[in-house]
């Protein structure tokens, strides 16, 4: 299987396959990438990242951190980073490991759970083909960095990740990760095939070709897309988990939270507020890092909005304040702890100054 020519037209001409026959990919057809610039992706899958560095060794809340990723985004998926951060990020755990299939080792242990609704709207599919078929549909709703590509040929379907940016040019790391992630949910979708017709990589072949023949079988390197076939069997293949009603109001959830990405600049930066206070890291250059932008566009777009920063910082710990102080157990000094107060006695005195009243009197009178 080689990768073919380009043509004038765009077309990526695949001449032969493995299995014999002849694939086609259109350019045109969708293959090259009509996404937005690369912004933010969720933190779900960190925790593919942190099992895969342990198990070379690596400190993965040092390397994350050194990445400026904090160390709640493990803990929470939803929280946004900058894809430029996680390309970094599996980057240099790449050579600080020595593992040149460094990224396969995060693809193995990625999961459909890691995915939140997307995952769970797969699992929801009457079969493997409708599942990969939603995954194409709805990955960039929470993942505006890559599109899914489903490509038909004589001996079943092609899926094809596209990373946001110039053809070629992803990183073999971020390239590996995609194509072991999308093994693995082959594997659990089709637990009694789960073994690709073949693979192939657009980077020229690496030293070590036995960690790609061992999960891929079939392989090919230095070719025009990077793609994981999946044989009509497999394809056809009926989920135990099928919930056609689970899966409409997945959708729905799915579409939702697509919606919100694009809300407005005040709304994307509040909701980051909200995960970064307890840490006591809430700033405008995290909140800006984390966007994977940097702090004159928050404070200008802030501004377009008639908003700043740090209007939005004291509007948000009010609310929770006062909502933390009128329900719950917890002591006035957590509440302090949760809402990024350096000590009891700065929050004292900053609740006064908000509110009018102490925190222990605006309990008694909740």
């Amino acid at each position: 299987m080689r990768g073919g020519s380009h043509t004038q037209d765009g077309d990526i001409g695949v001449t032969t396959t493995p299995a014999g026959g002849d694939v086609s990919l259109r350019a045109g057809a969708g293959v090259e990438p009509r996404l937005p610039p690369p912004t933010i992706i969720r933190s779900a899958g960190l925790a593919a990242f942190v099992e895969a560095a342990r198990s070379v060794g690596l400190d993965p809340h040092r390397m994350m951190r050194d990445c400026g990723i904090p160390r709640a985004a493990e803990s929470d998926p939803e929280l946004p980073m900058s894809s430029g951060c996680a390309r970094g990020l599996l980057a240099t755990s790449a050579l600080a490991s020595g593992r040149e299939d460094f990224g396969l080792l995060v693809g193995d242990a990625f999961t459909l759970a890691m995915m939140g609704p997307v995952g769970l709207l797969m699992r929801s599919q009457p079969t493997v083909r409708a599942a990969f078929e939603a995954f194409s549909r709805y990955a960039g709703y929470l993942n505006d960095t890559i599109s899914i590509h489903l490509e038909e040929y004589d001996g079943g379907m092609i899926v094809i990740p596209i990373v946001a940016g110039p053809a070629r040019a992803a990183p073999r790391t971020i390239i590996d990760a995609l194509m072991g992630q999308m093994l693995q949910f082959l594997r659990t979708l089709a637990p009694a095939g789960g073994r690709p017709e073949w693979a192939c990589f657009s980077y020229p072949e690496p030293k070590e070709t036995a960690p790609y023949r061992r999960r891929f079988g079939r392989v090919e390197f230095d070719q025009d897309f990077n793609g994981l076939a999946i044989s009509r069997a497999d394809l056809g293949r009926r989920l135990s988990t099928a919930d056609p009603e689970a899966a409409r109001t997945l959708a729905r959830i799915v579409e939702g939270a697509g919606s919100a990405v694009a809300e407005s600049m005040v709304d994307r930066v509040s909701a980051l507020i909200e995960r970064l206070l307890p840490a006591g890291d809430c700033s405008a250059k995290r909140a800006a890092q984390m966007l994977g932008i940097d702090r004159r566009t928050i404070y200008r777009r802030l501004a377009q909005e008639g908003e700043t920063f740090s209007s939005l910082v004291d509007r948000m710990r009010r609310d929770l304040a006062a909502e933390l102080l009128s329900h719950g157990g917890r002591s006035i000094s957590q509440v302090a702890d949760l809402l990024g107060f350096s000590s009891l006695s700065t929050f004292s005195r900053w609740f006064h100054r908000s509110h009018g009243t102490s925190a222990r009197d605006f309990r008694k009178a909740a």
